[in-house]
């Protein structure tokens, strides 16, 4: 019988994912159900099902004309790794990073599909890897077989990892554009939020792709700006990148970071976090996790400076809505 029921299970369409349905279509699949019998003979009830489908449609238009125009950020809790998912103003979408998969737990599967469903996301339109170590590209590849997506940037790191060879397979069999990006270049197409690359510079990541500082130095840096507020995304960076990224000066300065390498003491030095000065920090970290992440004397550094310090082994998921002067934060748990 489970091998029967297994074989069932297999075919194609034997299950359907979906997203989460919203109440007034709940609402109105529930009245439409009620009336269906009575509709062949009762004209009131044909009249209320017509009624309450025009209801339906002018309620979904209106949504959709009426929706919000900020910047949704959601920094992903997904343990010791990264993963951030933006919504556009526009509508369009980005995963940063997807968390680890390994042979206990694939945060591809477990948490981002999940999550962009209940988000009602069927198409990712950029996909960023900061670099390629497994708990930052590891959950990307059940993203990729599952979900549609329109380009996919990086660092052009070359790693001879399992997961790095999928990723670039399943970039080449689904007809993802992918596209190497280093500092200086411009994201442009996201809905009027403005998007620069600031790291890694060539001598980071070389034209064969070889990182002669490792891995986490070549990590993909960059920032969006919408309105007067700046976020910025720094993989997991490590100090001796601070010169290169220090020289963007001023447009260096974000109200949001997504904190390097976990909160590392390698990381977040002095001048890095001086130069940046967030209002709010995220750390992506894994409960209890073996690296001994963050480093106190990084959370404090940050402090120091006036940010207030978001951990999502503390407080879960971040949702941020930027409207582009001011930022509203969420934390799932506290």
């Amino acid at each position: 019988m489970i091998e029967l029921v297994s074989w069932w299970a297999s075919l194609p369409f034997a299950s359907l994912v979906v997203p989460r349905p919203g109440v007034l279509f709940v609402a109105v699949a529930a009245a439409l159900c009620l009336l269906g019998p009575l509709l062949p003979h009762r004209p009131w009830a044909r009249r209320a099902a017509i009624f309450t489908a025009l209801v339906w449609l002018n309620v979904t238009v209106w949504t959709y004309a009426l929706r919000s125009r900020d910047l949704e950020i959601v920094f992903l809790d997904v343990g010791q790794g990264d993963s951030a998912f933006v919504r556009f103003p526009d509508g369009k979408t980005m995963v940063i990073d997807g968390g680890e998969r390994s042979a206990y737990f694939d945060c591809g599967e477990q948490v981002l599909l999940p999550f962009l469903r209940y988000m009602g996301v069927r198409r990712v339109d950029v996909v960023v890897a900061s670099h390629s170590h497994n708990d930052h590209i590891g959950g990307l590849v059940a993203l990729l077989e599952q979900m549609e997506v329109g380009h996919f940037l990086d660092s052009g790191q070359v790693y001879d990892s399992w997961t790095a060879r999928r990723l670039r397979e399943l970039i080449a069999e689904r007809g993802v554009r992918y596209h190497r990006v280093a500092a200086g270049d411009s994201l442009a197409g996201l809905g009027g939020v403005a998007g620069l690359v600031l790291h890694p510079t060539a001598d980071f990541v070389d034209a064969d792709g070889n990182t002669p500082f490792g891995l986490n130095n070549g990590s993909v840096v960059f920032s969006l700006q919408h309105g007067t507020v700046r976020v910025l995304f720094t993989g997991d960076v490590e100090q001796e990148t601070d010169p290169a990224i220090l020289a963007w000066g001023a447009r260096l300065q974000a109200r949001l970071l997504k904190v390097a390498h976990h909160g590392s003491r390698t990381s977040s030095q002095p001048l890095f976090v001086e130069a940046i000065a967030p209002a709010v920090a995220v750390m992506s970290l894994g409960e209890g996790n073996k690296f001994k992440h963050p480093a106190p004397e990084i959370v404090a550094r940050y402090a120091a400076h006036g940010a207030r310090v978001l951990r999502t082994d503390h407080t879960g998921a971040v949702q941020v809505r930027i409207d582009g002067t001011g930022m509203a934060v969420q934390t799932m748990l506290k």
